[in-house]
């Protein structure tokens, strides 16, 4: 090893460091070589054999979606194919109310392309929110939010005094965001867009146990209600074989682009 030499060197190859010698290796042209003091690559994708034998079981990455992969899946279409294949679901999120067992749900955009089971399930308790949530939906988180979250989260924050990507969005009036709700509170805000108080309730459950977001979190109105909005929808929840089917992806893709793997050597210095 010690007359070998390499562009970079990735010391762990969990997910994020799979995820890192991918760009390296296919974009950046790179020859990259991951150490693994285990015996496989994968870290937290790990799957083995779960409580029922013969079935297998994500054992630690088991809450993961489209969310957490939607920039890689864009940027290697290849990794579905070559074992990062996610599991369709109808049903994106739903909310039940044990008063009397009545429910909203949202499905999925592949299952509901046109929004139409979507707004029919909201409109049994307004078919204002109904109307109110497609176009929030469909003309401003999908056309202008999803675009700025993912150039928030993707790259590091600008110099400061220059707005974020966020900022920069409730800046911008084409997108039609009211600048005064990032100074407002989730519940501030949903009592703005919407009237049916189980529709409000539900919205801010979702936010409250997924997303940590506080109702009455102040500033945190805009980003935590277009963040739960944005992901009542997915199509994707969870991978084929298991969360480690991705690890299997990504080693094909590295590979592939002239990576190299070293298992059970931990590095030292």
């Amino acid at each position: 090893m010690a007359d070998q030499t390499f562009d970079a060197v990735i010391i762990g190859a969990g997910a994020k460091g799979l995820t890192l010698a991918m760009y390296l290796a296919k974009y950046g042209g790179m020859e990259v070589a991951l150490f693994e003091k285990k015996h496989e690559t994968g870290g937290g994708w790990f799957s083995d054999e779960g409580a029922v034998p013969g079935f297998i079981a994500d054992h630690c990455a088991t809450g993961t979606g489209a969310g957490y992969h939607f920039a890689t899946s864009q940027d290697f279409p290849e990794w579905e194919d070559l074992g990062g294949a996610d599991i369709q679901v109808p049903v994106g999120m739903g909310m039940i109310f044990k008063e009397d067992n009545s429910g909203i749900v949202f499905y999925n955009r592949k299952a509901d392309p046109d929004y139409k089971k979507t707004m029919a399930s909201i409109a049994r308790f307004s078919e204002r929110d109904a109307e109110t949530w497609y176009k929030l939906y469909n003309n401003q988180v999908r056309k202008y939010f999803g675009s700025a979250i993912m150039e928030w989260a993707h790259n590091p924050p600008p110099p400061s005094g220059t707005p974020d990507a966020l900022e920069k969005l409730l800046l911008n009036p084409d997108a039609g965001f009211d600048p005064s709700w990032a100074e407002k509170t989730p519940l501030e805000v949903y009592r703005e867009l919407f009237e049916s108080e189980a529709l409000i309730a539900g919205l801010l459950k979702y936010s409250q146990c997924f997303f940590g977001v506080h109702p009455e979190d102040k500033g945190s109105g805009f980003f935590g209600t277009m963040l739960v909005i944005s992901s009542l929808n997915p199509t994707v929840f969870g991978a084929v074989g298991g969360t480690h089917s991705w690890a299997h992806g990504s080693i094909k893709v590295i590979v592939g682009s002239g990576g190299r793997f070293f298992t059970q050597k931990e590095v030292e210095k």
